[in-house]
């Protein structure tokens, strides 16, 4: 029996408890039965209560999957640039004291030898701490992929020294995973440098999320009359996810005569502070509330006429692209790969930047335009069909892994 070549999988999520986009893209692909039938699978998850459902099912499947435990405090949370700096100033410090910070990870890879290792990331701040492992693999012509779901908007690390490491990291992979142009750009301008290993990704959903949200979408049709429903479906955390702009927005007085409900799903560590926001911004409690996450994100979504995302930085915001596959229209702001699945009069409304003003007149071109709520709604659902169709773009993974197996020793 001829054997499969191997892929090593590593999801680096230690400093997060939930399961977020980053995950949510390698993971959907390796269900996908088409890509297991070419390839053994082996997953690293960092242990935690989230990750072992997960872990289960990708058993149940075959999938080997091994653990690894939580070395960096586990409240560390990387946010805005200067938090970014403060830790990884604190993790180089460490790590110049113990360079091979992650044994066990080059342990993994001497012992299993994949033909292919991929390293997914959340975003640029952990790569730096993986310098050892990307180095065995190239000195063993193991070629390996960097995974990048988000990169912010304005990041650098903290001196020229990290900067070159990191360099020489990503200019070592086989393939460099960006899931939008801005994302692209982020990542090439923390280098100086223009890459060429760079292949475009996409936050794809499954044929059968496409098929699910049709159908519910034509049985819960967006209203354009009565109480209009705006929805936020987002983590809870504002120094990314933007909430705060979107209150700020919407505390304008010529929101106050208009007849509209605004809900916030989502989960994370800021419910108390977005509680006391929609207070200090003076808003109605009884027009915004907030809602705990669930895995079932189409009777939510559904439930609303209007996705809106004030994002300060974003990768493809898998939310976005499951509520215009629902045939939901979108306001959002230019970051990430928003402006790819906003198309100005088309699908929904761009701010022109992340500010409040901004924002909010983004608002005020959809309001204007809420009798043709369902127009744009299905435009937006026949572009996520066209473009976001996992059916289509898993076989472009495939074909691209199996490419970079077989020139392994190029």
């Amino acid at each position: 029996m001829v054997r499969r070549p191997g892929i090593l999988f590593y999801s680096t999520q230690p400093t997060y408890p939930f399961w977020g986009g980053s995950e949510k893209f390698w993971y959907e692909n390796v269900l996908d039965s088409r890509l297991r039938d070419m390839f053994d699978c082996h997953v690293i998850l960092c242990d935690s209560p989230v990750t072992r459902a997960r872990a289960a099912h990708l058993e149940s499947l075959g999938v080997t999957v091994e653990w690894f435990q939580v070395t960096v405090p586990a409240r560390t949370r990387f946010t805005v640039t200067e938090r970014v700096g403060r830790t990884l100033k604190r993790l180089v410090r460490r790590e110049q004291a113990n360079p091979r910070q992650r044994p066990w990870l080059d342990e993994i890879v001497e012992r299993r030898r994949p033909n292919l290792v991929w390293f997914n990331f959340a975003g640029m701040g952990m790569p730096p701490f993986l310098e050892e492992v990307t180095a065995t693999c190239r000195a063993n012509a193991i070629p390996y992929w960097l995974v990048f779901q988000h990169a912010h908007e304005h990041f650098f690390l903290v001196n020229d020294e990290q900067t070159d490491r990191f360099a020489t990291m990503v200019e070592g992979a086989r393939r460099v995973l960006c899931v939008s142009r801005r994302n692209q750009a982020a990542l090439e301008r923390a280098m100086g440098r223009r890459l060429k290993n760079i292949w475009r990704a996409v936050n794809a959903v499954t044929g059968e999320f496409l098929e699910d949200a049709a159908a519910v979408s034509k049985m819960h049709p967006i209203r354009v009359e009565g109480t209009a429903r705006l929805l936020n479906l987002a983590r809870f955390d504002p120094t990314f996810k933007g909430q705060h702009v979107l209150l700020e927005a919407l505390s304008d007085p010529r929101w106050e005569n208009r007849d509209w409900r605004l809900t916030l799903q989502g989960w994370g560590d800021f419910t108390s502070l977005l509680h006391r926001l929609i207070n200090f911004y003076g808003l109605p409690t009884d027009r915004v509330q907030l809602c705990k996450y669930t895995s079932n994100v189409l009777p939510i979504i559904v439930g609303s006429d209007l996705l809106v995302m004030p994002s300060l930085s974003e990768g493809t915001p898998f939310a976005m692209v499951e509520a215009m596959a629902c045939g939901r229209p979108a306001v959002g702001t230019p970051v990430g790969g928003i402006p790819e699945l906003i198309i100005e009069g088309e699908t929904g409304w761009l701010a022109r930047s992340t500010e409040v003003g901004d924002v909010a007149d983004a608002l005020e071109r959809a309001w204007a335009a809420r009798p043709q709520w369902p127009i744009y709604g299905a435009q937006a659902q026949a572009s996520t069909a066209a473009n976001y169709d996992q059916n289509r773009t898993v076989l472009d993974l495939i074909e691209a892994l199996q490419q970079d197996i077989h020139n392994a020793h190029d």
